[in-house]
C-alpha cells in the first residue's frame, strides 16, 4: 500500500495530539477530542485510505479513517465473522457499528443497521437475563 493518499489528507495541518491523545486522558476529554478528529475525517477526501491503513498497521490507538480503535476492531471483527474482505465504505450499513454511526450524525439508523445492532445484543441481554434468573 502506497501512501501518497497522505498528501490528500484533512489532517495535514492539524495536530495530531487531536487524533493521538495523552496516556491517560480523562473520558469526557477523549470523547470531546475524539468528537472533534471524527469531524475532520467526515470531510476528508482519502478517509477510507486512511481507515484501511489503521485497520492494516495501527495498533489500536488513535483515530484512523474516522474510527477509534474500539470501532476499528469491530469493523475488523465484522469482516472476519463475513468471512470475505469488503471495501471500506464511508458508512457501513448493515453493521452494529454503522447503526451507532447514524445516531451519532442524529439520524434514524436504516433497517440493516438497526437489525445488526439488535441481533448483537440480543445475545447480551440474554446472558444477563439468565444471570438474573440464577
Amino acid at each position: 500500500m502506497t501512501l501518497d493518499w497522505q498528501q490528500a489528507r484533512a489532517c495535514k495541518n492539524t495536530d495530531p495530539e487531536l487524533f493521538f491523545g495523552p496516556e491517560h486522558e480523562a473520558v469526557r476529554a477523549r470523547d470531546i477530542r475524539q468528537a472533534q478528529a471524527k469531524a475532520i475525517c467526515n470531510t476528508c477526501p482519502v478517509r477510507a485510505e486512511c481507515l484501511e491503513y489503521g485497520i492494516e498497521h495501527s495498533d489500536g490507538y488513535g483515530i484512523w479513517g474516522g474510527l477509534n480503535g474500539k470501532e476499528r476492531r469491530d469493523v475488523i471483527r465484522e469482516r472476519r465473522r463475513s468471512d470475505e474482505i469488503v471495501s471500506v465504505r464511508p458508512f457501513p450499513h448493515g453493521t452494529e457499528w454503522g447503526a451507532r454511526r447514524h445516531r451519532d450524525e442524529g439520524s434514524r439508523p436504516c433497517d440493516p443497521c438497526r437489525l445488526a445492532y439488535n441481533r448483537k445484543y440480543e445475545a447480551y441481554r440474554a446472558n444477563n437475563r439468565a444471570k438474573k434468573a440464577s
